[in-house]
């Protein structure tokens, strides 16, 4: 992989890494090519700047229509002085506000693209890191769910396993950043020391990561509750969030447990797809308005309102109309929600509690949610050029022709717009929602998702039910020493709220 995955899975990473310095002396390096002559040297650095002119030009234009913060005159002053032959990746994170964790250049857009579907080159599970000692010397990865039919789950990985080597090595205060993207993730083998003396072989594979991990019903007697633990919002996973809320209705749910303590977020059109499913039938058919959307001066406000008919991605990689008429859970009576979120939960799963509060009940139980209270356009450069094409092609004649050539598979992921509800408040903004009910998730429970007696699960079953909210559990564990990390493995699309609409130049 390119730099995106790096960023992607840890856009932290950088807090916390320590440079790595080896005692051995440095072996000579053999040349496996002839070297350069000047002409091809001279060669390769034009073609270079010539790349970087083009992805530049992209990137100028993109952030100066769309980009949420710029009109600050922070941005301003600093895309005021860019130069065209600047490298785009720091370019984009050196002009961007200073608030805005999200906005990214990319170099490798297709790999962006299929990550945020859901699509991967994958072993099948995800993982919270911590320090494995005191001294904070060692690391290990606690497994906090895993995909089904994946590598992972036939290897026997599952829920609460403790990973303390990846190919015999350990993870130190040093190499852990390198060896979890490398080899953890990023390769297409690797052997993982488990904390409990097994040793699992795994070969990644390209698959589609079912992102609903567990759907049922429980039955309390005078009330039936409904269970969704969902960890992204992708295009695929409108028809199974559909086949799932006609569950709930049938059996005639009275309250629905959202569980997005793993979900980063992901595509507006499947959170209001979830969102019409949710809130109150006659709201939904009458097409009130659901949110609104604030941009920057030049492009003002925007509109979302309730509707019944969506686009969903396939699993051949096209596009498809489907309706949520009939799979409506509060078509009699309105459901109360109660949404379990933790610093995992980020964007589209802040934005659909933004935009239902206003509507129905909504019980966050957990700990504070992530905060990212905007929303993205994911741009290919190639894209915004044939867009665009008749526009470059008139202030900068043919050269723009070979625009393809030289924006070939770059990209940006730009914020547009801070979601808001109905009534243009953002109660996440800017740190996050703060729980109802305090409740913690302990990753090396075995427990599995789903399960009534899961430490988080359990307090929201109780609530329910009438009781009481226990005392917090204590989340000190053998290994763990109650050390987690600053930073964790996360889905692909961590902190995404993302707009598939066209963007063109006006």
């Amino acid at each position: 992989m390119k730099n995106l995955n790096c960023i992607v899975r840890f856009f932290l990473a950088s807090l916390l890494l320590v440079g790595y310095v080896s005692c051995k002396p440095k072996e000579p390096e053999i040349p496996v090519t002839p070297p350069q002559s000047p002409d091809e040297k001279e060669k390769e650095k034009q073609e270079k700047l010539t790349t970087y002119s083009y992805v530049n030009q992209f990137l100028f234009d993109a952030l100066s229509v769309y980009y949420l913060w710029i009109d600050d005159p922070s941005v301003t002053s600093k895309m005021n002085t860019w130069v065209e032959t600047d490298e785009p990746i720091a370019k984009v994170q050196s002009v961007k506000y200073s608030a805005d964790k999200w906005t990214m250049c990319t170099d490798d857009y297709d790999s962006f693209n299929s990550s945020v579907a859901g699509v991967e080159t994958t072993y099948g599970y995800d993982i919270t890191l911590y320090w494995a000692d005191s001294q904070h010397t060692a690391v290990c990865g606690i497994v906090t769910f895993v995909y089904a039919d994946s590598p992972a789950e036939k290897a026997g990985l599952k829920r609460g396993d403790v990973i303390m080597t990846v190919n015999e090595k350990t993870l130190t205060a040093d190499t852990y950043v390198d060896i979890v993207n490398n080899e953890m993730f990023n390769s297409s083998s690797c052997k993982l020391g488990l904390y409990d003396g097994r040793n699992l072989d795994l070969t990644s594979i390209k698959m589609y990561e079912d992102p609903v991990l567990v759907s049922k019903v429980f039955d309390l007697g005078a009330k039936q509750v409904g269970y969704l633990c969902y960890v992204s919002f992708t295009l695929r996973s409108i028809p199974r969030l559909i086949d799932v809320c006609k569950e709930f209705k049938a059996a005639g749910v009275t309250d629905v447990i959202l569980d997005l303590r793993y979900n980063g977020g992901g595509y507006i059109e499947t959170e209001e797809a979830l969102a019409s499913m949710l809130a109150p039938e006659e709201d939904v058919l009458n097409g009130a308005l659901y949110q609104t959307s604030v941009w920057n001066k030049a492009n003002g406000r925007d509109s979302s309102f309730f509707r019944t008919n969506f686009t969903y991605e396939t699993s051949t990689g096209g596009y498809s109309k489907i309706s949520t008429k009939g799979s409506n859970v509060s078509s009699e009576k309105k459901v109360n929600i109660y949404a379990i979120m933790t610093g995992g939960s980020a964007s589209a799963s802040e934005s659909i509690l933004v935009g239902l509060i206003p509507f129905m009940d909504v019980t966050i139980v957990g700990q504070k949610s992530y905060g990212k209270y905007c929303s993205g356009y994911m741009l290919g450069a190639v894209d915004w050029y044939t867009g665009n094409i008749e526009v470059y092609r008139k202030y900068y004649g043919s050269r723009y022709d070979e625009y393809s050539k030289y924006a070939d598979n770059w990209g940006a992921y730009i914020m547009y717009a801070r979601f808001a509800d109905r009534d243009g408040n953002t109660p996440c903004m800017p740190d996050g929602f703060v729980p109802d009910v305090e409740a913690r998730d302990n990753p090396e429970d075995p427990t599995l998702l789903g399960d009534p007696k899961e430490q988080m699960l359990s307090v929201v079953l109780g609530l329910i039910e009438g009781k009481a909210p226990a005392a917090l559990p204590s989340t000190k564990a053998s290994v763990l020493a109650d050390r987690k990390l600053e930073i964790q493995h996360r889905p692909a699309n961590f902190g995404m709220h993302i707009s598939n609409k066209p963007v063109l130049l006006k």
